[in-house]
């Protein structure tokens, strides 16, 4: 049996079990996936492995109280002891008087190509030590002393299935290639803060060596070390600060802000402004999992919801939000289509599947190039500690360059940058072309005016 056919028959089997059992509703969640991995540390290939897991999640309900279990397996013996507990989780949950049942089956998901690569999931242990080795040449080709302290290359191959009592049966596969170099220049007192570069693709056309030579270009520039100053200054944010998970902040801001179960609770820094002007004219963003090839592509979410293209910033103008089924349902609106489950705990959120910023013109060093004095901020430490219900941020790049007529001259210690996202997204100047796949989000480069630095 095939894979998919093999994991939709585990999902069917559950449901029927759970059905069967007394429970008025049931989903089943499953997925299978392998990944490979070489890991890089100190110029030397560190460890090579091979991970192979299975998971089930299954949610039932009794009138309006729902129950959740897991299991790693999708035996007959694992399916059937996450339905009982599932099941006995269900008769002493609290009741939701708000529940509106599992996500009902809408029109057929797209059809996608590009998801699943069969060159990625082929790959090998000796084809990624040898992608780490192009890696590594890149950084260390920079420059004599350049080290590259931490890397990794992993392909991951993923089938993914859904099917409730509303007649949602959904099955994918995917497959993915990610890589990472950081690299740090110098000795001693003189020596730069790790420098972290990203590349992620469903197909494997990463250019390694670029990749290491981006991160050791960059620990050289911070191995000259200038003074930062308190004031308020222009900046340059890499795609990596724009948007690379918790170290990019437009990223996480509007993963949080533009959620839909923060509407209902009234804690985003976007609550009450939809139609109004947001942020500089420069700015589109959507939630785009329909993008083509892109690693964040996808053709339904965790709850079997067929995917969509999100308008939420459009030339600077609040245009809506995302909501999964739960609070779209109490919206009155229904989902987006960005439901995501968490595979620890099984639990269902709301988020961005693949935030796509508009792109513009140039890349980091030409928007750089115009301006006389200012700072580049390659990613953002602390980023995910901001104050999504006011917008207020504040975090310390990682690492930071100061910009002097046009030119990156050196790495800068102990800056802070701190402000509103809102003034932020206002302040936008220029949006470049230099877009960057990193996963869950396709971001290029930014410039901004007038953002406080604070020197350490």
């Amino acid at each position: 049996m095939a894979a998919r056919d093999s994991l939709m028959h585990s999902l069917l089997t559950a449901r029927k079990l759970a059905l069967s059992s007394g429970c008025d509703e049931a989903e089943a969640f499953g997925t299978m996936s392998r990944a490979r991995i070489v890991d890089v540390e100190q110029n030397l290939i560190k460890a090579a492995s091979s991970i192979i897991e299975e998971g089930l999640f299954v949610r039932v309900t009794s009138g309006k109280r729902v129950g959740l279990a897991f299991s790693n397996s999708l035996t007959k013996d694992g399916i059937a002891s996450c339905v009982r507990s599932a099941t006995k989780l269900s008769k002493i949950a609290e009741e939701d008087s708000q529940w509106h049942g599992f996500a009902p089956a809408k029109k057929k998901s797209q059809s996608m190509t590009g998801l699943l690569d069969s060159r990625t999931s082929s790959l090998e242990l000796s084809d990624l030590r040898e992608m780490a080795d192009q890696m590594m040449h890149g950084a260390l080709s920079v420059s004599k002393a350049v080290t590259v302290t931490g890397g990794q290359v992993q392909t991951y191959h993923r089938m993914l299935g859904i099917c409730n009592s509303s007649g949602v049966e959904q099955t994918m596969g995917e497959s993915r290639i990610s890589a990472f170099c950081s690299s740090v220049s110098g000795k001693g007192r003189g020596v730069s803060p790790d420098c972290l570069d990203i590349r992620v693709s469903r197909k494997p056309d990463i250019n390694f060596e670029a990749l290491g030579r981006s991160s050791g270009r960059i620990a050289v520039l911070c191995s000259t070390n200038e003074e930062p100053k308190t004031e308020e200054s222009d900046v340059v944010l890499s795609p990596l600060a724009v948007g690379a998970g918790d170290m990019g902040i437009l990223s996480v801001m509007m993963s949080r802000g533009s959620s839909g179960e923060s509407v209902i609770r009234k804690n985003t820094f976007l609550i009450g402004k939809l139609g109004e002007q947001v942020a500089s004219k420069n700015l589109t963003i959507s939630d785009n999992p329909l993008a083509k090839g892109r690693s964040g592509s996808r053709p339904f979410d965790d709850e079997g919801t067929p995917t969509s293209r999100t308008e939420l910033i459009t030339n600077g103008v609040l245009k809506g939000f995302l909501w999964n089924s739960y609070f779209g349902n109490i919206a009155g609106h229904g989902s987006t289509g960005n439901a995501v489950r968490d595979l620890s705990t099984g639990s269902l959120s709301i988020s961005p599947l693949n935030l796509e910023v508009q792109p513009g013109k140039g890349n980091w060093e030409s928007l750089a190039s115009k301006i006389d004095h200012g700072y580049l901020v390659w990613a953002c430490q602390g980023a995910h500690t901001s104050n999504f219900e006011s917008g207020a941020y504040s975090f310390v790049p990682s690492p930071c360059l100061l910009i002097k007529k046009g030119e990156v001259v050196g790495g800068v210690r102990g800056a802070m940058v701190s402000g509103n996202v809102l003034e932020l997204m206002k302040n936008l100047e220029m949006v470049g072309s230099d877009v960057t796949d990193l996963g869950s989000g396709i971001m290029p480069s930014m410039s901004f005016r007038e953002l406080k630095i604070t020197a350490g």
